[in-house]
């Protein structure tokens, strides 16, 4: 993708808690991640 463009995607995860961080060099420690946790 380009720098500034965006895309969506779905889904299904089960009930439960996920991490999402961004595996570039340097980019877990600049913040890029979050949690999530997904519920029934």
């Amino acid at each position: 993708m380009n720098a500034g463009a965006s895309k969506a995607i779905t889904i299904t995860l089960a009930p439960g808690h996920y991490a999402l961080v961004c595996n570039l060099p340097g980019h877990y420690g600049l913040g890029m991640h979050i949690d999530l946790t997904v519920s029934s």
